[in-house]
């Protein structure tokens, strides 16, 4: 049996599980060139989905790059981190598990 990717499970309780104000405050941290420190942090309400491959954030005024409608893909492998209001790590990269408690 195939297990399901640490941080999809980490999504899919923050959307599922988490009520909604304890949502607002969760930031996730992506790989991004030309970011400061190579670091974008993208607030939880602007991931419009996500899936086994990619979390697709809400495409915002003045985002740059490819002419995508409404939603910019990220791969999965570029999240670096989420972390909730409290500034408690949920996911991080490489530990093979998740975190903090949803």
């Amino acid at each position: 049996m195939t297990r399901k990717n640490p941080l999809v499970e980490v999504l899919e309780g923050i959307t599922w599980n988490m009520p909604a104000d304890r949502r607002e405050g969760i930031d996730v941290l992506i790989t991004h060139r030309g970011a400061r420190n190579d670091l974008k942090t993208v607030p939880m309400r602007e991931i419009a989905r996500f899936d086994k491959g990619y979390v697709y954030v809400r495409k915002q005024e003045g985002d740059d790059g490819p002419d995508y409608e409404d939603e910019i893909p990220i791969p999965l492998h570029r999240v670096v981190r989420v972390v909730d209001g409290d500034g408690v790590v949920l996911y991080e990269k490489g530990s093979g598990e998740k975190k903090g408690g949803n």
